[in-house]
């Protein structure tokens, strides 16, 4: 049978819950929005195993079977995050422990320890008989392990866990006396002479020490992405095609870096309300920097979303879902799916907006799931050929150092997430640059200009990387609060930034929050005022290669130099003691034009510029994320694949529009 090809667009689709007469009507709407894929299986485990051993497939199969027939692609998913009834009753050992002792019930979901051995036993018995059943069944282009790790419940305190968490320290530290040195806990009498002394962080006097705090996030981490990993390497051995799974960046605060790395591409859910799409662009730029292939969304919203009530809302910003489906598409996807095809009758997410009502009839929001899905037939064969160039600027992300500055944010108000996005990667944004955000595996010597803020937790081969880039000319914008904290979450006893510190010819004097002062500050690159904001840096030159990039003009340390500028060897270091004020991103674009960075095009607010790339074809994907309108200077001439309209030059946008331009040869 033929399978469809991408872009693909659809929803998740939950056949266990209707009669199967409904299948032939669901599919026949599907036809008609111009859907091409839906998304199965993934909360269907009492369906699929109704008591322990009693499997059932053959719903299943016959779903597929019709969805294949019908040339809609299927994304099979394992239902790992919703144990049945039966299971949990007969196994109490899996179940999850809240901090205070208390087993986390059936009757919701993720309510399962990821570090239960039987836990483990159980799911891979359910995924190996999936994969038995459905590995080769044409029909299916990809597997989604599990639905969202770490929702709703991101950590365990079971005895399984513990015991585990034990292990996993002593494994990473040797013995006992390397902890206790590496954690400092003569402090408190924290000091500790056996492993089974150590505990997780339960609810304690005060809270629990950050160096325990950090190395617990970690291991749980690391519990996820450990059952994530053995359910890839049952499917990927069965030979199933694109595994993968579904991840939901910072909601979860999981190390993603970590889940993905053996998967075999990025997919993720994206809720951003349209007053934010920013957001979901800063989701783009992580996903497409992360695996060399187009990345897939497996979840976003039709109109609103809601369990008990209704949540973000879509519906007084027409075009809105259909600009997001592009702006997903445009910087490096082919999969937009939607939660969900047809609205729940019963359960716990029954107000959540949808493809269909529950009764069959389209949502609000299906006409403009209907419009992309023209959109993606007039544009299939450009997007199918082309792709994102490599930009030359990227910003860091660091999920280890975000559980740092989650459990010490340092000042009152410091969000990790908010704080990187509206003072780096938003400006980027707004100003049409084309950028990445890379996780610090990301090879630094990719691009142009790097930046580094709030890494807390410096890692050594990471500095040593970047600083070899620098010699080969990246410039290097590092700071606010980089290098702040040792691997084990502490501070430093020798200089205030680590290894940062010793490797550039600086010292840091004086440390202060400026919560309260946000003292001003003079950029001495142009003799314009700014603003510290967030923390106070202090630095003091060693020689001549480093010289202030802004000094302090009142406050604590007036007259001193609050950033630096550091010429290294071939390329140079913008060190940030200060975070400067996010309403005045000039002192970023000046940079970026120094390290001869350029917008993609000029635009209005709101306009994005994506440049495509192919062997043989060319062009530009532009879209309005702000819902105001506007245009765009194309560098070029062609003929926007949307409207049929020739375009050279200006290119107009109404709110929340699109356009496709392939150049003309």
């Amino acid at each position: 049978m033929p399978k469809p090809l991408p872009p693909y667009l659809g929803a998740a689709y939950y056949p266990e819950a209707w009669p199967v007469e409904t299948i032939d009507d669901d599919i026949a709407r599907a036809q008609e929005l111009g859907i091409n894929c839906l998304r199965v299986g993934e909360f269907a485990w009492s369906r699929m195993e109704r008591r322990e051993g009693e499997y059932d497939f053959g719903w299943l199969h016959h779903v597929v079977d019709r969805l294949g027939a019908a040339e809609i692609a299927v994304v099979m998913c394992t239902p790992t995050a919703t144990p049945p009834a039966w299971l949990t009753r007969r196994y109490p050992e899996v179940l999850a422990l809240s901090a205070d002792g208390r087993p986390y019930g059936h009757g919701g979901r993720r309510h399962a320890c990821p570090a239960s051995p039987k836990w483990r036993e159980l799911s891979a018995g359910i995924v190996s008989r999936m994969a038995a059943e459905f590995a080769t069944d044409p029909a299916i282009i990809g597997w989604q392990i599990d639905n969202e790790f770490g929702c709703h419940i991101n950590e365990s305190f079971s005895q399984s866990a513990i015991t585990r968490w034990r292990q996993w320290l002593r494994k990473l530290y040797g013995d006992l006396d390397t902890l206790n040195a590496s954690w400092g806990t003569e402090l408190w009498s924290q000091y500790y002479t056996e492993w089974d002394e150590i505990p997780a962080p339960v609810q304690c006097g005060y809270q629990h020490h950050p160096s325990l705090r950090f190395r617990w996030k970690q291991f749980m981490s690391e519990m996820y992405a450990e059952s994530c990993r053995e359910q890839y390497g049952i499917l990927s051995a069965a030979g199933c095609p694109n595994v993968t799974t579904d991840g939901m960046p910072n909601f979860h605060r999981l190390d993603y870096e970590d889940m993905f790395r053996d998967l075999d591409l990025i997919a993720n859910n994206c809720y951003f309300p349209p007053e934010q799409y920013a957001g979901i662009v800063g989701e783009c730029d992580w996903m497409r920097a992360a695996k060399p292939r187009p990345y897939w969304f497996t979840e976003s919203a039709t109109g609103w979303t809601g369990g008990g009530q209704v949540g973000s809302l879509y519906l007084p910003r027409p075009g809105s879902v259909r600009a997001r489906g592009w702006l997903m598409t445009a910087l490096g996807g082919e999969m937009v799916l939607y939660w969900l095809y047809r609205g729940h009758w019963s359960g716990q997410e029954m107000l959540h907006g949808s493809v269909l009502h529950p009764w069959g009839e389209p949502t609000p929001g299906a006409q403009e799931i209907a419009s992309l899905g023209e959109d993606f037939v007039k544009a299939g064969d450009f997007l199918r050929n082309t792709r994102v160039p490599g930009p030359q600027v990227a910003v860091h992300y660091h999920t280890p150092s975000s559980w740092i500055l989650d459990h010490e944010p340092q000042v009152p108000g410091f969000q990790y997430d908010r704080c990187l996005n509206e003072s780096f990667h938003r400006p980027l944004v707004e100003a049409n640059i084309l950028r990445d955000v890379i996780w610090s595996g990301g090879n630094p010597r990719d691009y142009k200009v790097l930046f580094t803020p709030f890494m807390a937790c410096l890692p050594a081969e990471v500095l040593h990387e970047i600083l070899d880039a620098v010699r080969e000319g990246l410039t290097w914008v590092v700071g606010p609060l980089t290098g702040i904290r040792s691997e084990d979450a502490t501070r430093f006893r020798h200089n205030a930034l680590g290894d940062l510190e010793d490797a550039l010819p600086i010292r840091v004097v004086q440390q202060f929050p400026a919560t309260g002062i946000d003292p001003p500050v003079i950029w001495t690159d142009n003799c314009t005022r700014g603003k510290a904001t967030l923390w106070c840096d202090v630095f003091e030159a060693e020689d001549d290669a480093a010289q202030p990039l802004a000094i302090y003009e009142s406050g604590p340390a007036a007259g001193k130099p609050g950033a630096m500028t550091i010429d290294f060897v071939g390329g140079t270091i913008k060190l940030l003691g200060f975070l400067p004020d996010p309403a005045d991103p000039g002192w970023l674009r000046r940079i970026l034009a120094d390290a001869g960075v350029e917008p993609v095009c000029q635009a209005t607010e709101g306009i994005a510029v994506v440049p495509r790339i192919g062997a043989s074809e060319r062009g530009w994907i532009a879209f309005d994320w702000k819902g105001l309108g506007g245009h765009a200077v194309i560098p070029g001439a062609g003929t926007d694949l949307l409207s049929g309209a020739p375009v050279c030059g200006v290119l107009s946008l109404f709110p929340y529009d699109a356009a496709v331009v392939r150049e003309e040869p």
